[in-house]
Formats: structure tokens, C-alpha cells, sequence
């Protein structure tokens, strides 16, 4: 469940209430093969009919660090993207992505590429065709490793950098390969989307517009040796955006902004405290409260929004139910600079894997 009680202009409030259920049988033919296939199913609360059931398959294959997918993908948060160029609700609304995938996972660094095929296309249709792409990578590049009581830098680069989950952000539980914990890490981000519509055999007369998304951040994390204050960690980013088409549909040719975060994990949850300043930026499929044109429903309250400034605090908190269960919450306000007014959404997760 995730409750937006948003009332300014850009975005819309609204609750997506519903549950997820994803099954999946694995066959493995060879060493370097996996087929892997089972059924999607999506229900909204307050619906009579299911909202999706769609049968899903994934080739895999492996070699070494690499892994290569064709068919239903490992997308939304698995990407590891930040919120300003991906919005977390498309776990909720869109968690099924089809296209291909090259992954490679490995201790000191993270490298995803994918083609995600959003909308296809006929002869004679008026339906354009959509495609979404993009680039994940992250590269961690010093650590320093707690021996007793003193500090000692690992010069090199950081063979045992393990990076956080996906869902849940900070949550890093970064060790040493030799046991120890380590007590800071670096690491370097850099990730792009790039979103296109258009087509040649449909009769629709938009033009076509492909727009891209390129970030360029860092994270730096301080651990620490306390029963209630665990870790401290930043990360900040500039983002760019820029449109490639006969007629800027968007609203903005080009426009760019600065994300940047301060977060730190206790015994009881974690705090998180986000500052977004954006100039005439635009993403596809990033998060609503960073754009520079509003996403309202309807058409009387879509207006552009060139400087856009807003203050975003996180409470989030995991709790442990089995080992198989958990539940997860975050509660959100966020301030406006420009209408000068606080909003606040809360979510609550329950997952089960069995």
C-alpha cells in the first residue's frame, strides 16, 4: 500500500492499494542455462476483476560474472537507479519488464544494461511504438578497514565492496572479504535512461521524440561500532535530460539538476533527508515530484514548472517477521519551495517468498 496525499499543483494524490503474486518454475538443461517460466498476477483492492495476469518466461544465461536475459527481466528497483530518473511506484504499477539484459554482479562492482520494450506497433495502427533503455553501473574505489581500535586504508581497489539491496536504500552491508567490517567506503555511480516513441508504419502524426537521461554521483559511507548508531552515508548526484525531436513535446529541450542525500541507519530505522534542485528537467519515468511540468490527470492543471526545489525527509524501517517474510514502511514529507507547502506520503509493504 502507498498513500500520495499530495494537494500542489505538479502531482497528483492518490493510493495504490493492491497485492502482487509472481510464481516461477526453474529449469536448468546445462551448466550455463536457465529457463525460467510462470505467471504474473496483479490485483487492486476495490476492483471486482484482477488488473493483470499475464504468463511470464526468461532465458538466462550464464558465464562467469555475466549473465544475459531475454524475455521478462530483472527490472524496476533491481536497476539500482535513483528515484530522479526512475519512480519506485513502477515496482506498484509496472513491475514487468520485456526486452533483453546484460548483468554482471560482482563484489567490487555493479554494470547493468537493458532494452525494455514498452509498446509495440502494427501497419496501419495509431499506436506508436515505445522503447526504454538504460545504463547501471557502480564501482566501488577505496575502503577502510576497522582493525581494533585504529583505521587502516586498503589501497586498492575494493575487492570487498558489497552493495545494498536494491529495495530498501541505505541498507549496505559492506565487509571485508577477510571477515572484518570495513569502516568507510567509496564508491563511484554513473547511470543513463533513454526513452523513445515513434515508429514508421503507424498513421499517427506526433512526431517522434527520443529523450535521454544521463547521472553522475557518488557514495561515500561511514560504518560504525554502535549498538544504536550504525552507519552514516551520502550520496549526491547532477542529472541531466535533453530531447531529440522535430517538436519538444516535453516542454524543455534540455534542463538538468542536483540530487543530493544524507542518510543515516540506527537500531530503531533509518533517516533520510533528500534535496532536489532541478532546471527545466524532465524524465520519462522518474519520479514525480522532480519534474519540470506537472503530471496532474487532467489538462487544466498541467503547467510547466522551469525551477523546481523540494526537501524530502524518509523514515523507513524493515522489520524481520521469518526468514521469509518482512514487512517494510516509509513515511515521507516533503516541502515545496516553490508553493511554499508541506505533502507527505506513507507506504507499507508486506513480501513473502516461499
Amino acid at each position: 500500500m502507498k498513500n500520495n496525499e499530495y494537494f500542489n499543483n505538479p502531482v497528483d494524490g492518490y493510493t495504490l492499494f493492491g497485492e502482487q503474486i509472481s510464481t516461477a518454475i526453474k529449469y536448468q538443461p546445462t551448466k550455463n542455462l536457465l529457463l525460467q517460466g510462470g505467471v504474473f498476477a496483479l490485483r487492486e483492492f476495490g476492483r471486482e476483476k484482477l488488473t493483470q495476469v499475464t504468463p511470464t518466461f526468461t532465458v538466462k544465461y550464464l558465464h562467469q560474472d555475466w549473465n544475459l536475459l531475454f524475455g521478462n527481466l530483472e527490472g524496476t528497483t533491481s536497476h539500482r537507479l535513483i528515484e530522479p530518473l526512475m519512480n519506485l511506484e513502477r515496482r506498484i504499477t509496472r513491475p514487468q519488464e520485456l526486452g533483453w539484459q546484460v548483468k554482471q554482479e560482482k563484489r567490487n562492482h555493479f554494470f547493468d544494461i537493458w532494452i525494455d520494450w514498452l509498446t509495440a506497433q502494427k501497419a496501419g495502427e495509431n499506436t506508436q511504438e515505445e522503447v526504454l533503455g538504460g545504463v547501471s553501473y557502480e564501482l566501488g574505489i577505496m575502503n577502510y578497514e576497522l582493525k581494533g581500535e585504529r583505521t587502516q586504508r586498503v589501497a586498492k581497489i575494493q575487492e570487498g565492496f558489497d552493495f545494498a539491496q536494491p529495495d530498501s536504500f541505505p541498507t549496505s552491508n559492506i565487509k571485508h572479504r577477510t571477515g572484518r567490517q570495513t569502516a568507510s567506503s567509496t564508491s563511484f555511480i554513473a547511470q543513463t535512461t533513454i526513452y523513445h516513441r515513434g515508429g514508421q508504419i503507424d498513421i499517427n502524426p506526433t512526431p517522434l521524440t527520443t529523450q535521454i537521461n544521463p547521472a553522475l554521483g557518488f557514495r561515500w559511507e561511514k560504518k560504525y561500532q554502535n549498538k544504536i548508531f550504525h552507519s552514516l552515508t551520502t550520496e549526491n548526484y547532477w542529472l541531466g535530460f535533453s530531447e531529440i525531436s522535430n517538436l519538444h513535446q516535453s516542454g524543455f529541450a534540455k534542463g538538468h539538476g542536483f540530487y543530493f542525500n544524507l542518510a543515516t541507519k540506527t537500531k530503531f530505522g533509518e533517516l533520510m533527508g533528500s534535496y532536489w534542485t532541478g532546471t527545466k528537467y524532465i524524465s520519462p519515468i522518474g519520479g514525480d515530484l522532480f519534474q519540470g511540468v506537472s503530471r496532474r490527470w487532467d489538462a487544466l492543471h498541467q503547467y510547466p514548472e522551469p525551477k523546481r526545489k523540494i526537501l524530502i525527509l524518509r523514515l523507513m524501517n524493515n522489520i524481520k517477521l521469518t526468514e521469509n517474510a518482512q514487512i517494510i514502511s516509509r513515511f515521507e514529507p516533503y516541502y515545496d519551495f516553490g508553493a511554499r507547502a508541506w505533502n507527505w506520503s506513507s507506504s507499507l509493504f508486506l513480501s513473502v517468498k516461499i
